[in-house]
């Protein structure tokens, strides 16, 4: 079981690199990170949420060498910084640059 008191006293700064660091990884769930801050469990809160950016190191080089042999590359047409988004066609990603 999850228990704050170790860091609860920190920073929020603190608090904050933990998290950054430690979420990615499915270290804590949603509301043990609410409770450090103080704020109230949400519901549903007790899932934790792994980032997609890591990979099993036993199957990385058969999935590198797969992912080479299909050809596969990512989709850059769905890239928000992509000068050749058909769904951007000023290349602004969607922000308004005129001064005002």
């Amino acid at each position: 079981m999850f228990t704050a008191n170790r860091i609860e006293h920190t920073s929020d700064a603190t608090k904050a690199a933990i998290l950054q660091f430690g979420g990615p990884l499915g270290l804590f769930t949603n509301n043990e990170m609410r409770q450090l801050f103080g704020f109230a469990p949400a519901q549903g809160g007790e899932r934790t949420v792994e980032s997609l950016n890591f990979v099993d190191v036993n199957i990385k080089n058969d999935y590198q060498l797969n992912m080479s042999k299909a050809g596969k590359q990512p989709d850059k047409s769905k890239d928000e910084n992509n000068p050749n988004d058909p769904n951007d066609p000023d290349g602004t990603g969607g922000v308004n640059l005129a001064k005002e």
